[in-house]
């Protein structure tokens, strides 16, 4: 039998750990930013502060142009319209380049709503073969929302795809 040197299994894994690598490079940032038309006359809320900030999001990122990565970060949270203090980043991940964006959200006063869902909607889902029914207090992201559960009083996150408006 050959033996195994600590060279055959030291290169392998350097190399694996080689080519998940993520670097972030910032390229620029801008006081405000849209790709939808801005009406001067309404009244705009912050939504909320630093989306896309996190390290976690930056690098899962797939933007492919600053568009879509301006694109991303608003429509995750529901209402959103533009953004501001925004700072633009470089994602180089496995040789390719993507684009990622963080600032504050802003959306119309009143208006945060996603898929017809509204804060303070009464809502029902099914979650271990138990209907359960509770009311809308945050639409988190683009994918799941925070609910109070009508018996329990606790609080459970919801995807919207399970979700049917009762009232």
């Amino acid at each position: 039998m050959k033996r195994i040197t600590k060279t055959m299994i030291f290169v392998p894994i350097f190399v694996l750990s080689l080519s998940g690598c993520t670097e972030i490079y910032k390229i620029g940032k801008l006081n405000m930013v849209s790709n939808r038309n801005v009406d001067n006359k309404s009244e705009y809320v912050l939504l909320r502060n630093y989306m896309g900030a996190s390290k976690r999001e930056l690098k899962k990122t797939k933007s492919t142009n600053l568009e879509a990565a301006i694109d991303e970060t608003v429509k995750n949270t529901p209402g959103g319209e533009f953004l501001k203090n925004v700072k633009f980043y470089l994602v180089m991940r496995n040789g390719k380049r993507y684009y990622a964006c963080e600032g504050d959200v802003w959306g119309l006063k009143n208006q945060k709503n996603y898929r017809g869902f509204q804060i303070g909607d009464a809502v029902q889902w099914t979650s271990l073969l138990t209907k359960k029914t509770g009311e809308i207090v945050d639409l988190n992201n683009a994918e799941e929302c925070t609910i109070k559960v009508s018996d329990s009083g606790k609080f459970e996150k919801v995807k919207y795809d399970k979700l049917i408006k009762i009232k």
